[in-house]
């Protein structure tokens, strides 16, 4: 889990850094937002595919206040110093399947209000391919 993320930050913007820490080495990255202002609640879910990429992530962004790299500019000295550091710890939920199950349960519409999620870690889980579609143009699911 990832605490005081500003709330100009994207899930885009947090993926790309993610991706520039750790390569492809998370399969799930949840940032929730306040549909009132359509910013992010200043925390993130990120499942983590191992320690090392853990350790890597912690390593670079615990204690951080180096906001620029989100992409976000402080101008002013003092708004910098009450900025709060990011801070990593462990969610109380973990895994993979657990986040997903989690996340299934909010309904959401919005397309940056969905988390991202690494398709080959869903296949694995949940082995469901989708075969030609039906006499009315529905595609049919069937297990390998």
């Amino acid at each position: 889990m990832m605490r005081n993320v500003p709330s100009e930050v994207t899930l885009t913007v947090l993926h790309r850094m993610l991706w520039a820490t750790v390569g492809h080495q998370f399969d799930f990255l949840y940032l929730p937002l306040d549909f009132k202002n359509m910013a992010n609640k200043g925390f993130a879910f990120i499942n983590f595919e191992n320690e090392q990429a853990l350790t890597t992530f912690t390593t670079r962004f615990q204690r951080t206040k180096d906001w620029h790299l989100f992409g976000l500019e402080v101008s002013d000295f003092e708004a910098y110093q009450e900025t709060p550091a990011c801070t990593v710890s462990y969610a109380r939920m973990q895994g993979f399947k657990n986040n997903m199950f989690q996340w299934l349960q909010v309904v959401v519409d919005i397309p940056e209000a969905k988390p991202f999620i690494k398709w080959e870690t869903l296949e694995k889980l949940f082995p469901v391919k989708l075969a030609p579609v039906d006499p009315l143009g529905k595609p049919v699911l069937c297990t390998p």
